[in-house]
């Protein structure tokens, strides 16, 4: 969908690796994201009052809530790029990470929902000084929370898989890890407590801006999509960011696309 006038979001494309995340070797549990990451906050501009913060479990200023736009999503990834930015570099197509035809739809899809400081962001909080930081466990979530499970897999979508039981460890974990923690941590060592939370708070946030959801999914779904940063900002009560995707399609076709195409929305909650 194009966007004139749009803030562009540039994206620069790295040397593919691979990402620490997804699923151990024995298909039953996450990789442990975390694990060689300190629990110190992310503060870009070194502002006292950020780098002061301990991490700890709901210290943060605001929420922000991201939304990935599917289809631009899928597009950078055929150019090797992923708009998660954080979670992997990837090859270009056809030997890097595809979408799933069936998930690729024309909607606004939950990334996360970030604990964030008014100068930083936190990352990977410990639950306490004696109880770490550590993944879920993603088939014991599995079988407790079908429920939830089928819930998020409308509006939290990877996809690059094909079920939301396969997105367990490669996006919900993720962002339980890196942010779900920092956001509560009210189940001590239960992971699975607090991962339920976390994803119930996220869900929340996304449907407060339910209506304005899915009005960009109904014009994105027009015969030829087009909008305008006027006309997307007002469908919001509260000010948002729109962000754009410069990265020029895989197949080096040219035209009036780059940088002009809706990459994700950001909300503070």
């Amino acid at each position: 969908m194009k966007l004139p006038g749009l803030l562009t979001l540039v994206l620069a494309c790295v040397e593919a690796i691979d990402y620490p995340g997804g699923w151990l070797p024995n298909g039953k549990q996450c990789v442990d994201i975390c694990m060689h990451v300190p629990p110190v906050p992310m503060c870009p501009t070194r502002d006292p009052s950020c780098v002061a913060k301990l991490q700890e479990p709901g210290d943060f200023d605001f929420l922000l809530l991201e939304q990935l736009f599917l289809p631009q999503f899928c597009r950078d990834l055929l150019a090797g790029v992923d708009l998660t930015i954080s979670h992997r570099n990837v090859n270009k197509y056809p030997h890097g990470i595809v979408c799933d035809p069936s998930k690729a739809v024309s909607k606004l899809s939950i990334h996360g929902l970030w604990p964030s400081y008014n100068h930083g962001m936190s990352a990977c909080c410990n639950v306490s000084d004696v109880i770490r930081n550590q993944p879920f466990d993603a088939l014991g979530f599995a079988a407790e929370s079908s429920e939830l499970l089928r819930e998020m897999d409308e509006v939290w979508i990877d996809p690059t898989q094909p079920s939301s039981f396969h997105t367990l460890c490669e996006l919900y974990n993720h962002e339980f890890q890196k942010h779900g923690l920092c956001y509560a941590a009210n189940g001590g060592s239960d992971f699975e407590f607090s991962a339920r939370e976390y994803f119930k708070a996220a869900l929340r946030a996304a449907a407060v801006n339910e209506e304005a959801t899915a009005t960009v999914s109904r014009w994105a779904a027009a015969s030829k999509p087009k909008t305008t940063v006027a006309a997307i900002t007002a469908l919001y009560q509260t000010r948002v960011q729109v962000l754009c995707s410069a990265v020029a399609p895989f197949d080096g076709s040219k035209g009036d696309g780059v940088g002009n195409r809706l990459a994700a929305i950001h909300q503070a909650h």
